[in-house]
């Protein structure tokens, strides 16, 4: 199979993008996981309890679970493992989930271990809590929060998981079969993952035979033409967002007139690319649907034409500065916002992953667009794209104010209670329009008509190494 790049290290601390996540869950495990259905299941804990006040989370690993050196897991690689996360060194994106609901980790240092993570026997591992958290158990899903050997380092990082890595260079990884994984799913003897940055080399392949399987394909690479009758194309549902931020700290963005007129036109650009792209769903909220309680999506949406817009705004539009993830949007979306910020000699920039990342450190944007892939099917799996506390984010605004006021919510343990402030709160949050909600992202897959892929509900994409030959 190939993707676009490799990464640059398997290190569940250091992986930041999501096909790169679909590796380490090729050979290492998470203490739960979600299945295709959406159901929480056992991975490494075969059982769990959950406390009467909702603070403490006990968990019993399986006692045969094996690393693929033959050691067996415990507790003490699971400490080890989430403690990593929180150390100060640590680029893991995930930590925040740590920081903000595990007893200490918020205050580890290099090296220590999360005082609220501990060893209770050799098989028995406890999460202490800071207050009640329901979602806390979709945390332990995320596929960055995989275990690892205690005291295990970025060069010798191996796992438990169903295959093992043989061999690892710059452009290609060779997983074989974990012969001692406990489970039947793992029906491939072997699996090699290599880069291919090169769309049109990748679809060669494909129907060459040199490769089966090709995940993060551009859309706009896929024809009737591009497919024949050799491949299949497979559109995985998934909770990615592609949204629009603004950075209202410059320029006219600063007006949330300005703001909310130009978050209808975008809205009305977006409505004209989907008659024609199929690869994207609408979105009219911030969190996509099926996580809130339906009166969340019912919005009444202001229709302002581009001749009105331009009449009213195009003066000020000088120069202003749109930028744009590459793969986030529809190019039909993408030619029609530059097209018109052209006409009144604004910019829209399309950029590269490491270009985007840099871009939104610096700032250096009025109004930014990327995918986000929700961590876990709740709202607060979204709000880190937004936490103006993190090093990376999308947005200029500061959000302090709206993250505060849900946390007087997101540990109540009466869901629909809960669920109803997040929906009333981040309805006020987005009514500011410093966000431009836009479309859910279907991720296409392409793969030889003799190669079965499993879809996924609730998941960003599929777990590959789950597939079979038909």
């Amino acid at each position: 199979m190939s993707i676009k790049d490799l990464p640059a290290s398997l290190d569940p601390t250091k992986v930041a993008f999501m096909e790169h996540f679909l590796l380490l869950q090729a050979f290492q495990q998470t203490l739960i996981r979600m299945s295709e259905s959406g159901r929480i299941v056992s991975d490494l804990a075969r059982s769990w309890q959950i406390s009467k006040d909702g603070k403490v989370i006990t968990l019993n690993l399986d006692p045969h679970a094996t690393f693929h050196n033959n050691k067996k897991v415990s507790s003490s690689d699971v400490v080890y493992s989430f403690s990593r996360h929180v150390w100060p060194e640590s680029k893991s994106v995930v930590s925040g989930y740590l920081k903000l609901h595990v007893v200490g980790a918020d205050r580890v240092k290099s090296g220590e271990t999360i005082e609220g993570v501990k060893v209770i026997d050799e098989h028995t591992v406890q999460f202490h809590l800071k207050k009640p958290y329901s979602p806390f158990l979709y945390i332990l899903t995320i596929p960055g929060f995989t275990i690892i050997p205690a005291g295990a380092e970025e060069d010798n990082i191996i796992g438990s998981g169903p295959y093992i890595i043989d061999y690892k260079n710059n452009d290609k990884i060779v997983f074989k079969k974990n012969n001692l994984y406990p489970h039947s799913s793992n029906a491939l003897k072997k699996i090699v993952v290599q880069s291919q940055p090169d769309y049109t080399k990748a679809i060669s392949d494909l129907k060459s035979g040199n490769i089966n399987l090709y995940i993060g394909i551009s859309p706009k690479m896929i024809t009737n033409k591009t497919i024949d009758n050799e491949l299949d194309l497979q559109l995985s549902e998934t909770l990615i967002i592609s949204h629009l931020y603004f950075n209202p700290r410059k320029s006219i963005s600063k007006n949330a007139e300005f703001r909310s007129d130009l978050s209808s036109v975008f809205s009305g650009l977006a409505d004209e690319a989907l008659k024609t792209n199929k690869y994207f769903n609408k979105l009219n909220t911030f969190v996509p649907y099926g996580l809130m309680q339906t009166g969340y999506y019912r919005r009444d949406r202001k229709n302002v034409t581009i001749k009105e817009f331009k009449r009213k705004w195009g003066r000020f539009l000088k120069n202003y500065k749109v930028v744009i993830f590459e793969e986030a949007m529809p190019s039909e979306f993408i030619n029609s916002a530059k097209g018109l910020l052209s006409s009144v000699k604004g910019h829209l920039d399309i950029v590269k992953r490491e270009h985007l990342v840099k871009t939104l450190i610096d700032k250096n944007y009025d109004l930014v667009g990327g995918r986000y892939v929700g961590n876990f099917p709740d709202p607060d799996g979204y709000l880190n794209v937004i936490n103006s506390h993190e090093n990376v984010h999308m947005g200029g605004f500061d959000t302090t104010e709206i993250l505060d006021t849900l946390s007087k919510y997101k540990n109540n343990l009466d869901a629909n209670f809960r669920l109803k402030m997040y929906s009333v709160e981040l309805e006020k949050f987005e009514s500011k329009n410093l966000i431009i909600p836009l479309f859910l992202m279907k991720v296409p897959i392409l793969r030889s008509r003799s190669l079965v892929f499993p879809d996924t509900t609730f998941r960003y994409q599929g777990e590959f190494w789950k597939s079979y030959w038909n």
